[in-house]
């Protein structure tokens, strides 16, 4: 997980709020947005908070054999967005087979997200929410997150990593997801490498058929607007020379683009 367990029990308590390394003075209150987000929760003693979905989320959400959906708070990120302080919820459901949790390698929880927006008199108001924004993860369980800055003004998108091998593939990609809208903007593979464990290895026999794809992300930023994004490649084979290429994209209102240049 991305957060220690007993620090997210500590968040249901309304002890404190994960916010990957910062100190906001008046963090939001876990506990009472969960309360609030989830109907019939039950905090747990493990700080895994369970709750029944509603008929129409049962084709979502894979409950246990109980009927229950186990989520955490995955953590909390804070921002400030056009001159408003803002804080990102990032909560985990996991998919169950009867009363375990799904594993497999393409297996991957649901990943929900809650926005609040803080009122001048200190309070914190919800501005959007979606219990499953989308999957991310691998062998039942969330990947790495994150937060990234793509405007001046503030404008942000959460990012969503998973990497898993499996028959001989290593796999990594990364998600980014619109913290307004929750809408998927740009959704790239970082690595793909087959057999994995033969870079540098050609010599080896079993090594003869290796590949390896690596991007590489870089942000081109502008003065009023979000920044273009800059895609390297490198290819990497036992048959071939190595490959270099490059692409840049821009945001369309909607979603990254490639731009063709």
């Amino acid at each position: 997980m991305v957060v220690d367990r007993l620090c997210i029990f500590l968040v249901l308590l309304g002890i404190a709020a994960s916010s990957r390394g910062q100190n906001p003075p008046e963090p939001l209150e876990a506990r009472k947005a969960i309360a609030e987000l989830f109907p019939t929760v039950e905090i747990r003693s493990n700080g895994e908070f369970t709750w029944i979905p509603a008929e129409a989320e049962k084709t979502i959400f894979k409950p246990d054999a109980g009927g229950f959906c186990h989520t955490i708070l995955d953590t909390v990120f804070y921002y400030e967005q056009y001159g408003t302080a803002m804080a990102l919820m990032v909560f985990i459901t996991f998919n169950f087979d009867e009363y375990e949790i799904e594993s497999c390698h393409a297996c991957a929880p649901h990943t929900g997200l809650a926005t609040y927006r803080k009122m001048p008199d200190g309070s914190w108001t919800k501005a959007n929410f979606r219990k499953s924004a989308m999957q991310s993860g691998a062998w039942g369980q969330p990947g790495d997150s994150r937060i990234l800055k793509l405007s001046p003004q503030g404008d942000y998108v959460f990012i969503a990593g998973m990497a898993y091998t499996a028959t001989g593939n290593m796999i990594s990609i990364e998600t980014w997801i619109d913290t307004d809208r929750y809408g998927e903007i740009f959704r790239i593979e970082l690595l793909d490498e087959y057999p994995s464990g033969c870079a540098g290895r050609c010599d080896q026999d079993w090594c003869y058929e290796f590949r390896s794809t690596v991007r590489k992300v870089s942000l081109l930023p502008k003065p009023t607007a979000w920044s273009d994004l800059m895609v390297e490649t490198k290819v990497l084979s036992c048959k071939n020379p190595e490959e270099k290429t490059s692409a840049k994209y821009h945001f369309d209102g909607l979603k990254y683009v490639n731009s063709g240049d």
